[in-house]
């Protein structure tokens, strides 16, 4: 037994050092490290900017997508860093290495094959749109990673009866809420088989939902009240 897990971590290794290691290559070939913004990134870093400027926070009224979760932790970098595009694009591209790593365990986990969770990886690895958004600071990648989780936590969570696994799918989708609004469909779409179902306590379930849909109200209201 001990040798077959040994086995198949071995397995999954080679798969994932070869995602990191062709991830790196591509890092390396296209070169993240400039001084200047990509796409729309730029309206989210003047956020940044300014609380680093003069320890205001702002927040663009001209912002589509409430990027709540990037400015924070753009804030805190370049807090310890000093302002940066570049490293502000780390952060995306570590976000897009984690996604490509646990799609690939997600797929291996619904499959239980290791070839094709690794073409699925890869496939997404060279997607034009997910390879581009990785070198920007963008907020499509970050949303996509906790998107990913929240769509694991509630596949996992109603296959083994875990009311837990539901409360961290809601944890996760307000995670991606708080960067793509769109992102709390699976919030949205896995409650009512959650409550609908008799493998869960229903009563937890409502709270858990019910915290989630109020916490997002308060997200989405909060640029109204600040302008």
């Amino acid at each position: 037994m001990i040798h077959t897990l040994h086995a198949k971590l071995k397995g999954d290794g080679y798969a994932v050092a070869a995602l990191i290691t062709l991830f790196l290559a591509i890092v390396v070939f296209i070169n993240p490290l400039r001084e200047f913004p990509l796409n729309d990134d730029w309206t989210h870093t003047l956020s940044i900017k300014t609380f680093l400027d003069s320890g205001t926070l702002y927040y663009p009224a001209f912002l589509s997508a409430y990027l709540y979760l990037p400015i924070a932790y753009g804030i805190a970098l370049t807090s310890i860093f000093g302002f940066s595009f570049s490293i502000l694009r780390v952060t995306n591209l570590a976000f897009a290495l984690a996604t490509l790593v646990f799609f690939y365990f997600f797929l291996k986990k619904s499959t239980g094959s290791r070839f094709p969770s690794l073409i699925g990886a890869l496939l997404l690895l060279f997607n034009p749109l997910f390879l581009n958004q990785s070198f920007t600071f963008m907020g499509d990648i970050p949303s996509l990673f906790f998107f990913l989780l929240s769509v694991y936590f509630f596949w996992d969570g109603f296959r083994s009866g875990s009311t837990q696994k539901y409360a961290l799918g809601v944890l996760c989708s307000l995670l991606a809420f708080s960067i793509r609004q769109t992102m709390i469909v699976p919030l949205l779409v896995a409650t009512p088989w959650f409550l609908l179902s008799s493998h869960f306590n229903k009563k937890k379930v409502a709270i858990f939902f019910s915290c989630g849909i109020l916490a997002a109200a308060f997200l989405a209201l909060v640029p109204r009240l600040a302008n």
